[in-house]
């Protein structure tokens, strides 16, 4: 008996070999046939108009002393402010820790724009934003329908603390809108496998349900965490409307210095997407741009190409998205995944 399954493992596998092989085949040979297969691409900075844009440097997973972070709530603000940040969660475990001037902040005082929120901690780890959602609830599902109530959104936090499979996240992102991202940096990358995460769920899911990536710092104590990852949002003015909104649509992308609060002295310009390609323009001094995607060939995450500009079409059936990541002596940044549809 054992060995009839395995023969029939071996058997299916053979199969689903043959069949890629002839997809591939068929892919490289259309111009030959006298076709040409259609690319969709799927740009989320399409809507962003780079010659009015701004840029602002955001972290979105932070504690206090409400719950078991180090500092006071107006030390943590204070220190974020110092080190030029333009948008602050505070998100204690269960708790919600607003109006910040409960705790002494003076909106009219600081530039810091303030967006609410919580770390639901009795189920996987969330970040719940834009509601007064606080709750010790245990259930996934029922936590995202109360903030999907409330017109909040969420991004699932530190996913290298859990052992969950690939269709566990699958339900959850298709289930609910309001669920946005996912953290693919934490803490000093302290769960250095969680991009390879998000790629396999970028291959699962794109075009049609986009994941975007995000960076935090999960600041607890702000001599160690604070300034090790955050997300530039690229929007013409520093609102509440206008970040809610880049959430929603990916008008950001990830930054992480080399060193702990390392300033950029390099940032995207624009974002050119015209028919099958992708170029990114650079301003500053970077070494090199990767064009990152999951190998439904190789099955891993894998550099597809490199330069300022990629063609997708070079690379039909092989992936359904491609990122890029830009890197200097300084640090990296890393862009939201463009979805690629045939």
């Amino acid at each position: 008996m054992m060995e009839t399954i395995f023969r029939f493992k071996k058997f299916n596998k053979t199969i689903y070999a043959s069949i890629i092989l002839i997809i591939i085949l068929l892919a490289f040979s259309s111009p030959i046939l006298g076709y040409e297969i259609d690319v969709e691409l799927m740009n989320p900075y399409q809507d962003i108009n780079w010659d009015s844009i701004n840029y602002y440097k955001a972290n979105l997973h932070t504690h206090t002393r409400r719950s078991d972070g180090f500092h006071s709530p107006l030390t943590v603000i204070n220190e974020y402010r110092k080190n030029n940040y333009d948008i602050l969660a505070l998100t204690d475990h269960n708790k919600y820790t607003w109006p910040w001037k409960e705790y002494g902040i003076n909106y009219k005082n600081t530039k810091l724009i303030a967006i609410d929120g919580s770390e639901i901690s009795n189920t996987h780890h969330l970040g719940s934003y834009f509601n007064d959602y606080a709750s010790n609830e245990s259930s996934e599902n029922k936590v995202l329908s109360e903030i999907k109530r409330r017109d909040g959104i969420a991004v699932f936090f530190h996913p290298g603390r859990y052992n969950k499979k690939i269709d566990w996240y699958k339900y959850y992102y298709k289930k609910y809108d309001n669920l946005v991202g996912i953290e693919v940096f934490n803490k000093n990358d302290r769960y250095s496998n969680d991009r390879k995460l998000w790629d396999r769920l970028l291959f699962e899911l794109m075009p049609d349900y986009p994941v975007w990536g995000f960076g935090n710092d999960d600041m607890h104590n702000i001599t160690t965490d604070l300034g090790w990852h955050f997300n530039v949002f690229l929007m013409k003015a520093n609102t509440r409307d206008n970040i809610k909104k880049a959430m929603v649509n990916g008008h950001f992308y990830i930054y992480n210095p080399k060193k702990q609060n390392e300033s950029m002295n390099f940032f995207i310009k624009e974002v050119l997407v015209e028919n099958s390609s992708i170029k990114l323009s650079v301003k500053g001094n970077y070494k090199k741009i990767e064009w990152i995607a999951y190998n439904t060939i190789t099955e891993r995450s894998e550099v597809f190409a490199t330069g300022n500009k990629v063609d997708v079409s070079d690379y039909i059936y092989k992936t359904n998205y491609v990122r890029a990541k830009v890197i200097s002596e300084t640090g990296i940044i890393y862009t939201q995944p463009f979805g690629i549809k045939y």
